[in-house]
């Protein structure tokens, strides 16, 4: 039986260490890890699934996607943070989405679609991805099930807490989205900003200092 995503084993490992680490070690150790997270799957079918893809390493604040491109290649993250933005007409960056560790990079929507991105991804952190071309990881996704699976899982998870920001902002205050997003994220917002959390929660930055005051919390994000 195919591993749940709560199952599924965590790629724990500092981010000084792995900035350490030559490409082929990291190839290496994504290679592992993913035989770990699909166990059922044989090692030529890793092997085929891993040979295309590469190592980017990518400075702080630097730009993976720009919104009205389209997503030729596909990515997830090793180690560092990214956020999903769009600009409004007045200029405003408004963030809809944070990826850390495992998580996708990118509008896959628009890539299911074909379709330009309707968002940019900025990297928040120094951060480093496995790429490969978008077409390679739908022959992938056609061809072995199991990583299909475990690419659903993650899309899932991805599209669930876009679903929750969402309707954050429908049946709650500003306090309650904080205080919920701290709880759920407690690490993740140790990483953050204030300026990309208020982005993020339909805040201003007084907003956040003020209710972190009420609460007795440093405001030392």
């Amino acid at each position: 039986m195919p591993l749940s995503i709560q199952d599924r084993p965590k790629l724990v490992i500092s981010s000084d260490a792995v900035w350490r680490m030559s490409a082929v070690e990291i190839k290496d150790m994504i290679t592992a890890h993913l035989g770990e997270c699909m166990p059922s799957l044989h090692e030529d079918k890793l092997a085929t699934i891993t040979a295309a893809m590469t190592v980017v390493r990518l400075p702080a604040k630097h730009c993976w996607c720009q919104a009205g491109q389209s997503m030729d290649k596909m990515a997830f993250i090793v180690s560092g943070l990214c956020k999903l933005s769009y600009q409004t007409a007045d200029g405003d960056e408004i963030n809809v989405q944070f990826m850390a560790e495992q998580d996708g990079v990118g509008d896959y929507m628009a890539a299911i679609e074909n379709l330009p991105s309707k968002y940019s991804v900025y990297t928040i952190e120094p951060t480093i991805l496995m790429a490969f071309d978008k077409s390679h990881f739908e022959r992938c996704l056609e061809d072995f099930p199991e990583f299909f699976r475990y690419v659903h899982e993650h899309t899932l998870k991805l599209l669930f807490k876009y679903i929750e920001r969402t309707e954050s902002f429908l049946i709650s205050d500003s306090t309650a989205r904080y205080v919920s997003f701290v709880t759920d994220n407690p690490e993740l917002a140790k990483r953050l900003s204030i300026q990309d959390l208020s982005s993020y929660l339909g805040m201003t930055r007084q907003s956040i200092t003020r209710i972190r005051k009420k609460l007795g919390q440093a405001d030392n994000l």
